[in-house]
């Protein structure tokens, strides 16, 4: 947001530090503990992360104060911890992608709605790639397609990626294909840590979803996953054989999957680990016919109590290849 000389405005503790008419200062925020910068534009957004850089403060908060779309660059790389209110309104990406957050640096903390473009070729809502390190307070939703595929909720890769995600990560809705994948991981991707939802755009969507034969995947969960009618919550995307790539599972407390997980049938290291502190119920059957699909090694870590309720059957060999010491869930 500007003045009526253009510039920037900012709060620190407090205190107006540019230039504005005392009868603007009645509608701002309280007391803030750290610089507050206010934005309603994609150069204003830009201009907010770069001051945010060099004012000295250990974290700052950027508040929108209109919805705008953001350019198609990257935003610039935070060197310390910030935080990017929406504050009601709406962050997004420009046509046929995602807000694009790429680059290591400090957290970015999003609150609010952030989406991805609508129209014949939906956006992500998010694009977090290079070493970007996102956790997710509010809504990223893909965009709407009518005539193809909804657009991902996150377009997630690239080494030392990282999402927490204690909001909702949504693949955008399609009225004619199928439902945006709720998380895309691509070759590099670090771990996803979910206490939220994560969940396909509807039809067809899946939940966490790799795009090549060769892409892993890497999952705590303590939140929710939830594939679209037809879907896997978590595996390869439709027509991919995986060969390399294996899925790395962690379920603690709270867990809840809604579709199946499939892990590479080629592979012998894919992983499932059932963890947290409380007491648990694993109610989806291991095996080839399970939920839990072609997984090679299974622990119980963490002082909580698991009860398996499926099929004891399809559970047997599951139970065997766990540690002696763990084999009581």
């Amino acid at each position: 947001m500007k003045t009526s000389g253009g510039a920037l405005r900012r709060i620190r503790n407090g205190m107006l530090l540019a230039g504005v008419s005392g009868a603007a200062i009645a509608c701002l925020p309280g007391a803030a503990s750290a610089a507050t910068y206010f934005v309603s534009t994609d150069s204003e957004l830009r201009a907010a992360i770069t001051a945010a850089n060099g004012d000295g403060d250990s974290n700052s908060t950027i508040v929108m104060t209109a919805s705008f779309a953001t350019a198609s660059t990257s935003l610039p790389v935070p060197t310390k911890s910030i935080t990017i209110d929406t504050q009601g309104f709406t962050l997004s990406g420009p046509a046929n992608s995602g807000i694009v957050i790429t680059g290591t640096g400090a957290v970015r903390t999003l609150v609010g709605t952030f989406m991805g473009t609508d129209g014949g070729s939906s956006g992500a809502g998010l694009q977090i790639r290079n070493g970007a390190s996102v956790t997710n307070m509010g809504l990223v939703e893909g965009g709407t397609n009518s005539i193809g595929n909804g657009g991902a909720g996150v377009d997630f890769g690239g080494a030392a990626t990282a999402l927490v995600n204690h909001g909702t990560v949504r693949g955008g809705p399609s009225a004619s294909g199928t439902g945006g994948i709720g998380v895309l991981v691509r070759s590099g991707a670090g771990q996803i840590v979910n206490t939220g939802t994560i969940e396909g755009g509807g039809a067809g969507g899946g939940a966490i979803v790799a795009n090549g034969a060769t892409v892993s995947i890497d999952v705590v969960n303590s939140g929710t996953i939830r594939a679209g009618a037809g879907a896997n919550a978590i595996g390869w995307s439709s027509g991919i054989t995986p060969t390399t790539g294996v899925i790395q599972l962690e379920l603690q407390d709270g867990s809840q999957i809604f579709g199946n997980v499939v892990a590479n049938a080629a592979a012998t290291t894919d992983r499932l680990r059932l963890s947290g502190t409380g007491f648990s119920i694993l109610d989806g059957s291991i095996g080839t016919a399970g939920q839990y699909q072609n997984f090679d090694i299974f622990e119980k870590t963490g002082s909580g109590t698991w009860t398996l309720t499926a099929n004891r059957a399809r559970c047997s060999s599951a139970m065997a290849a766990l540690p002696a010491a763990s084999s009581a869930m």
